[in-house]
């Protein structure tokens, strides 16, 4: 199969693994559009981080692929929140198809790694500029928005965004091994959003933070391989939900070692036979979560089971071949 992965700011490097050979194109972006974007990586440093250099030019492609993936957020194309800078978006994404008009593509599949729930206007807005939208990989896929969702959009929990980026850690280099220190480590932003018109963004984690961090060690600014050795040193990490629900800390803490205690969230998952994380590592109020860590720390059985259950959800599912089936499965 000819494949052409499409990812403009390098955000999801991982998706070049998940069918062989795949062609990863960044084009070079002309300074007057997509203005808004964060800084993308040097093609140096994607090559340093990921081992490839991505191609650049369109001469450097194929006269044909099979299918295209595209890493964009899809609401991006139409959605208040993104302005003022929608009208970019759209004309740098039309000129990418009038490249791709000519490749005989059969299927064009987008992975949206937005922290936003939301996608239908987007893809509205795909199909009437006649843009192919077979499917629409969406990272925070959510059981409170079913209602957004065409049949086309399907859920896809095993990206996020960032520099660089954690899924990477997790599918090649994960680092066993854990120093046994029983306690809690936790590094984030204490985040308390409530900001109008973006309702499926609104977050609370200073809240939750007040109540539960005497049971924590809490540690930021540290370097890169000092702050992933944390997970390597404390038995359990926490996962609380940001602003969008699944946060760099879930890639980079089940990278390493510990278990993982998380705040329950809305999050589709699709795993086979509903199997999920054990529900002894999953909270949704403070005094749940001081309570399940409490026992956890005493009870060396059950952190065993509960160590057991992560550890087969991270060999079944977060791996390039059941991404792949499971893409092919949804395509089909």
């Amino acid at each position: 199969m000819r494949v052409l992965a499409i990812d403009i700011e390098k955000h999801f490097p991982p998706i070049s693994k998940i069918f062989e050979n795949t062609d990863y194109y960044s084009p070079n972006i002309p300074e007057a559009q997509l203005k808004d974007l964060q800084p993308i990586p040097r093609d140096e440093e994607c090559n340093e981080i990921y081992n490839f250099y991505p191609l650049t030019e369109p001469n450097q492609l194929k006269e044909e692929y099979d299918l295209c993936l595209i890493v964009w957020p899809i609401n991006s194309f139409d959605d208040p929140w993104y302005t003022p800078n929608i009208a970019e978006r759209q004309t740098f994404f039309k000129e990418i198809f009038k490249l791709l008009s000519s490749k005989n593509i059969k299927k064009v599949a987008w992975f949206d790694d937005s922290d936003r729930a939301l996608c239908a206007r987007g893809v509205k807005w795909l199909n009437k500029e006649g843009i192919p939208c077979d499917a629409v990989f969406k990272r925070d896929y959510r059981r409170t928005h079913l209602w957004e969702y065409a049949e086309c959009v399907h859920p896809f929990p095993f990206m996020t965004f960032g520099k660089p980026n954690p899924p990477w850690l997790l599918y090649e280099n994960r680092v066993k091994g854990n120093s046994g220190l029983n306690a809690c480590f936790w590094s984030g932003a204490p985040i308390d959003r409530f900001e109008p018109g973006v309702p499926d963004e609104w977050c609370n984690r200073l809240g939750m933070l007040k109540q539960i961090y005497p049971y924590l060690i809490m540690k930021s600014g540290l370097p890169k391989e000092e702050f992933l050795n944390q997970f390597n040193t404390y038995k359990f990490f926490l996962h609380l939900n940001g602003t969008g629900h699944i946060c760099g800390r879930f890639f980079e803490g089940l990278s390493r070692d510990s278990l993982m205690l998380m705040q329950e969230m809305d999050t589709v998952f699709p795993f086979a036979n509903e199997k999920f994380f054990h529900e002894m590592t999953i909270f949704v109020r403070p005094e749940e979560f001081v309570q399940k860590l409490g026992e956890l720390q005493i009870n060396r059985d059950l952190y065993a089971e509960c160590k057991q259950t992560q550890e087969e959800i991270l060999e079944k599912y977060y791996n390039y071949e059941y991404m792949r089936e499971y893409i092919l499965s949804c395509l089909e």
